[in-house]
């Protein structure tokens, strides 16, 4: 017995060290996602009771993972196993949280500003309020380029001409998730599991990595403020979709404006831009006599 017990003692002793190993990485993961759970507890309650997050409740904020990324809260986050770590152990950071706020959202709107490639807009300047500005014009228009983007209903390949407006492309899922890449799979993407149902995707940090600024769709939303009458230079998104202006692609209708005697298709300015295939050549007002030609 005792001559059996030396021939696999150490192959059953390297199995026994290698399970413990197994063991540990599963505890400590296990352990991340308690804190990290803890410290987006925290987050969300400051959201809930800051007053200046009140008054302004559509203000762009960072989320839970760019929470655990923030030298404060990732320290206490990745303390050492021993450590007790709970929800009050996060408290300590409060003070910061709106300092640290306005400096995230700052990085964030200067890296989608240096995106946007429309050379007759004057300088734009390095003021928080004028670089929003840039970005809330409708000509500002990103398309995600994550192939099958999670957005897309056809999830067999990336969807063509999903264009994203103001403040579209701030909350673009593909900003915060990530394709789970398996061969480096680790404590930390375990860690940033999204739950049953997302095995294919990881919670990340906010990035406008997969953003791309769109010309060619810009181009046409410049063209169709122009036939408009409007100034392009000014109107935002949100403006536009106030002011609604339907329009009638006269390739589509052979020439044929709105004349009262014949159907045609009237698209809002959305709808317009995603079917580009079309080319958008008319727009009308109220009346017949506001109609105006443009060539895209």
């Amino acid at each position: 017995m005792c001559a059996v017990w030396k021939n696999i003692q150490p192959e059953l002793k390297e199995f026994m060290e290698t399970m413990k190993a197994f063991r540990l990485e599963r505890e400590r993961v296990k352990l991340l996602q308690q804190r990290r759970h803890c410290a987006s507890i925290v987050l969300n309650a400051f959201k809930r009771t800051s007053p200046t997050i009140l008054a302004s409740p559509n203000e762009f904020l960072p989320s839970s993972p760019d929470f655990w990324k923030w030298h404060p809260v990732k320290r206490i986050i990745n303390s050492p196993n021993g450590v007790d770590v709970i929800v009050r152990s996060f408290e300590t950071v409060l003070p910061d949280i709106p300092e640290w706020i306005v400096s995230w959202r700052e990085g964030r709107i200067d890296e989608l500003v240096d995106k946007i490639r429309i050379y007759d807009l004057p300088y734009v300047g390095n003021r928080y309020s004028s670089r929003l500005a840039r970005l809330e014009l409708a000509v500002s228009v990103f398309t995600c380029k994550q192939p099958m983007c999670p957005d897309d209903k056809n999830i067999s390949g990336w969807q063509e001409h999903v264009y994203l407006y103001y403040p579209e492309f701030l909350h673009h899922r593909c900003n915060n998730i990530r394709w789970k890449d398996w061969r480096k799979s680790g404590d930390d993407e375990a860690a940033l599991s999204l739950g049953k149902g997302y095995d294919k995707f990881i919670r990340n940090v906010w990035t406008a990595e997969k953003l791309q600024f769109n010309e060619k769709a810009s181009m046409v939303v410049r063209k169709i403020v122009e036939s408009c009458g409007w100034d392009w230079k000014i109107m935002t998104a949100a403006e536009l979709d106030r002011l609604n202006p339907g329009l009638v692609c006269l390739k589509c209708t052979w020439g044929c404006r709105c004349d009262g005697e014949r159907r045609v298709t009237v698209r809002g300015w959305r709808a317009s831009v995603r079917d580009i295939c079309c080319i958008i050549v008319a727009s009308f007002g109220l009346i017949a006599s506001d109609l105006r030609s443009c060539i895209v």
